[in-house]
């Protein structure tokens, strides 16, 4: 696992070659992989696939994150574009309980701590292209990951907050807190994002003066 997180290509081929499993899992399911997706190491990556090609199918299921998940919350979305195009499945179920799985995981992602020190922009933006491929119906659950937009807009990032808009989620549905965004955006005192749900046909019904 460490060798996989510091990017050691030379470290985890001797491992792999004297009996070290890629699949062998930490408590929160995440294997060697998984860590070097989080990091950006496409050289473990690529070196984990040739050693064991049905690798890239590893935690397809309902319980643990896959690869993909890794990398988007390392905010890695080449790493993300890398797995998919060697045949990784983004969208593991398309049961309503699981559509909004990757939105709701980047409000998490909004929100932690070291958010900062991250950009989110073209992990939203990759969300936003993957959905409208795979499940362009998907805003018909957007209720669901409402607090999403909301995160965005708490977060003063006018940047992802256009992302997301781009994406589809509606300007004029009510947030978590019950707020609209534009009434959210005010009450924030952001004035970059109050002028972009103006511009993108937020309603003012609810200004009373």
């Amino acid at each position: 696992m460490v060798a996989a997180m510091g990017g050691e290509v030379g470290c985890v081929e001797l491992l792999l070659a004297n009996g070290a499993s890629e699949r062998t899992r930490e408590t929160q399911g995440w294997t060697a992989g998984h860590h070097a997706a989080y990091y950006g190491h496409v050289g473990i990556l690529r070196l984990l696939l040739q050693n064991t090609p049905w690798y890239i199918h590893d935690s397809e299921d309902a319980t643990t994150p896959t690869m993909i998940d890794a990398a988007l919350e390392g905010g890695q979305v080449e790493i993300a574009r890398f797995l998919l195009a060697q045949g990784a499945v983004m969208f593991r179920h398309s049961s309503r309980s699981n559509l909004t799985h990757h939105w709701k995981m980047l409000k998490e992602l909004i929100e932690s701590s070291d958010a900062a020190n991250r950009d989110l922009v073209p992990v939203a933006r990759f969300l936003g292209e993957q959905y409208a491929k795979h499940y362009p119906n998907w805003k018909k659950e957007q209720k669901k990951c409402r607090g999403t937009l909301e995160a965005a807009i708490a977060s003063s990032n006018v940047q992802l907050v256009e992302a997301l808009l781009d994406a589809g989620f509606d300007v004029n549905a009510r947030l978590e807190n019950g707020q609209k965004p534009l009434e959210a955006a005010i009450k924030g005192g952001n004035d970059a994002i109050v002028q972009l749900l103006r511009g993108r046909g937020a309603s003012t019904s609810f200004l009373s003066f």
